[in-house]
């Protein structure tokens, strides 16, 4: 679930920061004016930090409660988090995906590119098995079943493009 921060800075200028994902070291965000960032963070001593935003370095501190990036200070007056309006915001675009109603459709979580399909027409799965593996932003997402059953269709193959909420597989349910 993506989590939202108002970053203030000491002239109350606000900017709103939306974290897509997370996994080890890497982080995604995107920023108001809807740009995509691929953020690596690597600790590099107590309160030293080095960041690849989109492959570029940056070295960034934090001394107390002041942070400083490339030796300057940035001047952040408080960092809050706005998770309510996030989950609110998901759920409206669970709502409106027409493959997250139908009944044993998965789904993918993000856009991106189909790497690999792990199951085949008439296999039995289980729940949290993976059906898919989906590359976005140069990570690999495996989107796994919440259902137990038999895959019925696959929807994509491997090389296919997909938007979230595209179809990837349906599961005929057991009772």
């Amino acid at each position: 679930m993506p989590k939202k921060y108002s970053v203030v800075f000491f002239n109350d200028e606000a900017v709103e920061i939306e974290v897509l994902a997370r996994e080890r070291d890497v982080v995604v965000l995107k920023d108001p004016g809807g740009r995509i960032y691929r953020v690596r963070v690597l600790k590099e001593g107590d309160g030293r930090y080095v960041l690849y935003i989109d492959d570029r370095m940056v070295s960034a501190g934090v001394i107390g409660d002041k942070v400083y990036v490339n030796l300057e200070p940035l001047l952040v007056k408080k960092v809050k988090e706005t998770v309510a309006a996030a989950k609110a915001v998901e759920r409206k675009e669970e709502k409106q995906t027409p493959a997250a109603m139908e009944e044993g459709v998965v789904s993918t979580p993000i856009s991106g590119r189909v790497v690999e399909v792990k199951v085949a027409e008439g296999q039995s799965i289980g729940e949290n098995d993976v059906v898919a593996v989906v590359e976005s932003m140069k990570m690999l997402i495996e989107v796994k079943t919440p259902f137990k059953g038999v895959v019925e269709a696959v929807y994509v193959k491997p090389g296919s493009t997909v938007n979230k909420g595209d179809k990837l597989v349906k599961v005929k349910t057991r009772s």
